[in-house]
């Protein structure tokens, strides 16, 4: 088409659904979601349960790093395109999309492709033998190059349980955590679950025990705590 000319698109709505939140309530109800009233923030569970706000004083949201998204979307690329390694091109391509430099994204690549093959072998994966064609460029190599190779790809694969313990926890962790600061079991664990309540794990139970008891001015000590 020529510059001056437009193409106008018309949408239109041909049922009140879209604007009526009753009517999407509804459909919830009759594919076995819970609907109820409560605390979204602490309840609410997507595919699950909708939570609606009693209260102004209930609606809040939930912070989720950027960065985050930004490896979810790597991650499908992979699945998607049934990939295995990315051109440079398609790297560029990427770093542009995501607003990250290159380095960035062949950080989180390498991440992705090393969590791609420790699935591959915690769930047995059957995959096709092409043992001649992947070792063809080994072939060559001498066990100088080999050793080096060697230890790449083991660092590919432990880089990301490496990031994920730096950057995850869990309750049993947060627990340790306690108890090490002198807090016994039961008290450790009545903690974690309050403050997984809270949805504040995240933070670590140890530095939620410590804002609180700076906040109300209390003197914790292992001696306290197991009293």
């Amino acid at each position: 088409m020529n510059e001056d000319e437009i193409i106008v698109v018309n949408e239109t709505e041909y049922t009140g659904a879209g604007k009526l939140p009753s009517a999407q309530l509804t459909f919830a109800k009759q594919n076995n979601i819970e609907v109820k009233k409560g605390d979204p923030i602490k309840e609410d569970k997507p595919g699950e349960r909708i939570v609606i706000p009693e209260s102004p004083l209930q609606i809040g949201y939930i912070e989720i790093p950027i960065m985050q998204l930004k490896e979810s979307y790597i991650n499908q690329l992979f699945k998607r395109l049934n990939k295995t390694e990315f051109t440079r091109k398609e790297i560029e391509f990427i770093a542009e999309d995501i607003r990250e430099s290159v380095g960035t994204v062949q950080k989180i690549d390498r991440k992705t492709k090393g969590i791609i093959f420790l699935c591959e072998v915690l769930f047995m994966k059957e995959r096709p033998d092409d043992f001649i064609e992947r070792s063809e460029k080994l072939q060559h190599m001498t066990d100088e190059e080999l050793n080096k190779y060697f230890w790449e790809l083991a660092e590919r694969v432990v880089e990301p349980l490496v990031e994920l313990a730096q950057t995850h926890t869990s309750p049993s962790i947060e627990r340790s955590v306690l108890l090490r600061m002198g807090f016994n079991s039961l008290q450790a664990k009545a903690l974690v679950e309050r403050i997984t309540q809270e949805r504040l794990l995240s933070k670590g139970a140890g530095n939620v025990v410590y804002q609180l008891a700076r906040l109300k001015k209390i003197l914790i000590s292992c001696k306290q705590a197991k009293n």
